[in-house]
């Protein structure tokens, strides 16, 4: 049975997709600059994800998006003089090079924002249709009082809500007339750069609208695993929560497990392009394999002991446990410990993944990083499980 740590229920649950096929939706990459090792990791282990659920029996639906029109790609492109258009496709094709060369998988639907314009809007009007929508001078908005779970992903306080929605990109372009300083955009009337016809005015789509229209119209609703980095948590993913399930009702959960990846830290610090400190992404000479790259992103070793994992080790370690999905063949280093038992330090290798009786108990030791609950030092004692196969 395969665990996986749940950010809304903050705890291990075991995954049961709702039909045969698991769907899986992962946010993007939004193409304005060089794609770094904290992207990379990201996208690794969602693709080792969806190979363990195929390797666990599963049929597996696997849509990732691109967010191509953004205010940071417009303000990049009018910095370096370039289209909009040409700059979001140059770096989307490194980042994809780039994942080739690290033999990442190709998800089965990569949408693009500009592409889906047309279900943005019908999901917009179905919003304002039921009620949970309003529109100003500046665009349509979503009324976060109309939706009861607003806040129960993040569980922030509306003064912390209030603070982060301050330092977004797009801050400035929020009506200071809507009803509420938590209320989001679903569609902003805008005059200059790219825009769109719609019954709302001419403009572009909010940020967290993209990603529940093209996650419904390529996976249905309810999916049953969302991902993404931690810092989406709020106000992308809290916003799409009430956005999906508004749109449907408002009784069924949008996703089943939600599930993120604490960022790669450089000196102690996030590494975030928005910064301008990031380590890009790896070209190497010759192809590198997700095992490999699990290992160097992580900076890690992983020890793993051929026995069954109890429900202490699913509370306590860092990362997960794995049923038959790690080479042996790649051991670099046996040695028994004070108790007898044989320990293997070996790399983990997605691509050889199979169900096994053998239960494996991975433990990741990371200085700096970690795939689980986020922390500040490595060395806290918060620590959560990202997954778990047992």
């Amino acid at each position: 049975m395969l665990w996986l740590y749940d950010t809304r229920r903050r705890g291990t649950f075991a995954f049961h997709p709702r039909t045969r096929t698991a769907t899986m939706y992962v946010c993007g990459i939004t193409p304005y600059d060089t794609t770094h090792l904290g992207h990379a990791r990201t996208f690794v282990v969602f693709d080792v994800l969806a190979r363990l659920l195929e390797a666990r029996g599963h049929r597996v639906r696997y849509a990732q998006n691109v967010t191509d029109i953004d205010e940071s790609i417009l303000e990049r492109a009018a910095r370096d003089r370039v289209s909009w258009r040409d700059l979001g496709r140059r770096e989307e094709r490194a980042f994809l090079q780039d994942m080739r060369r690290l033999g990442w998988r190709r998800p089965d639907a990569i949408p693009h924002a500009t592409r889906e314009i047309r279900a943005m809007i019908e999901l917009a009007t179905r919003l304002r249709r039921r009620g949970n929508a309003y529109e100003t001078q500046g665009g349509l908005y979503f009324d976060v009082s109309t939706f009861r779970r607003f806040g129960q992903l993040s569980r922030f306080s509306r003064p912390k809500m209030k603070r982060i929605l301050a330092q977004q990109d797009d801050a400035r372009l929020d009506d200071p007339a809507r009803r509420s300083p938590v209320d989001f955009a679903l569609w902003r009337r805008v005059t200059k750069g790219p825009t769109w016809p719609s019954p709302f005015g001419r403009g572009r789509p909010g940020w967290h609208l993209e990603c529940s229209a093209m996650s419904d119209r390529h996976l249905g609703f309810p999916i049953d695993i969302h991902g993404g980095g931690r810092d989406l948590i709020y106000p992308h993913h809290e916003s799409e929560i009430a956005q999906s399930e508004a749109a449907h009702g408002g009784r069924t959960r949008f996703v089943g497990h939600w599930v993120h990846i604490a960022p790669m830290r450089l000196r102690s610090k996030k590494m975030s392009k928005s910064d301008g400190m990031f380590s890009s992404g790896p070209r190497p000479r010759h192809s590198a394999s997700i095992s490999s790259m699990s290992t160097t992103a992580a900076r890690s070793t992983t020890t793993m002991t051929a026995s069954p994992a109890p429900a202490s080790a699913r509370r306590r370690w860092p990362i997960c446990s794995a049923a038959g999905g790690w080479d042996r063949s790649r051991t670099t280093d046996r040695r028994t410990t004070s108790s007898g038992r044989s320990k293997t330090t070996c790399m983990p290798n997605a691509r050889s993944a199979t169900s096994s009786d053998t239960h494996a108990a991975i433990s990741h030791r990371t200085p700096q990083l970690h795939f689980g609950r986020s922390r500040e030092r490595c060395s806290g004692s918060s620590r959560g499980p990202l997954l778990f196969a047992a």
